[in-house]
């Protein structure tokens, strides 16, 4: 269960129902704690949120693009909500009704509707409606409604999947392969890519990971498990060897990967 998730259940007491969690008001003794949770939750969030995207790259290097399509969109989706967590915004649930909070004295959860991807995404284009992620349009569609649009055609509305034909949307990967792109997506100071429709898929999300980095960032660096510390280590590579561009901005949290 999440940090978060588990000590709003306290706060709330039994019987846990939504109409109790609507009725339960921070403090600044509840706040705090609260606020601790969501950034530590915020790390989890993250590394699945990196993990997501390897996995993606490399589904991508071997041929594969139905799946890293929905790959990218789901480290886009940890990357936002650790954003949202560690600004102090956190998801949680009763049953299967979904509450947002904010870690703030005073507040109270609100109850709101869909899936956990749709209340995150929502979230964030509510909370943050200047933050640069949200500046462009992918195409004629804001950003977070063009990956969701990706992730759904391919995850559900195609009768099968594409391979080994690469959709619009990854033929760059397919035409210079993702070694050369994700090191020019990295070093992109400007939106040259993360909102152009032939590359937003992989540019998109690695812009909200490094956002989502920089932002843990000021809560010192994030404790990797042996275990979890190889695995990355061991993931961050292709044929060539090690993905430099990306340990750099996993490094930003993560000491071990320097």
């Amino acid at each position: 269960m999440h940090r978060a998730t588990r000590l709003m259940h306290s706060l709330i007491g039994a019987p846990l129902t939504a109409q109790r969690a609507e009725a339960t008001v921070l403090t600044a003794a509840s706040a705090s704690p609260l606020s601790a949770a969501l950034v530590a939750d915020a790390g989890d969030y993250f590394y699945s949120a990196s993990i997501s995207l390897l996995d993606a790259m490399r589904g991508l290097s071997s041929g594969f693009y139905s799946w890293p399509t929905v790959k990218c969109y789901y480290s886009t989706f940890y990357a936002l909500r650790a954003i949202l967590a560690v600004d102090g915004t956190g998801v949680f649930y009763i049953g299967k009704k979904p509450l947002l909070v904010e870690a703030l004295p005073g507040q109270r959860p609100s109850r709101t509707a869909g899936q956990t991807h749709e209340v995150v995404l929502n979230a964030f284009a509510s909370r943050k409606p200047s933050h640069y992620l949200l500046s462009q349009n992918i195409g004629l569609r804001p950003p977070l409604s063009w990956l969701m649009d990706q992730r759904t055609r391919h995850n559900y509305s195609l009768p099968r999947f594409v391979e080994p034909e690469p959709p619009a949307h990854f033929q760059q990967a397919s035409n210079y392969g993702v070694r050369r792109l994700v090191c020019e997506y990295l070093s992109d100071n400007g939106s040259a890519y993360t909102f152009d429709s032939d590359h937003a898929m992989l540019a998109y999300p690695l812009a909200a990971l490094q956002f989502a980095a920089t932002a843990l960032a000021a809560h010192g660096f994030a404790e990797l498990a042996d275990e979890q510390q190889r695995f990355i280590m061991r993931e961050s590579r292709d044929s060539s060897g090690k993905l430099t561009p990306f340990l750099g901005l996993l490094s930003t949290i993560y000491e071990a990967v320097r």
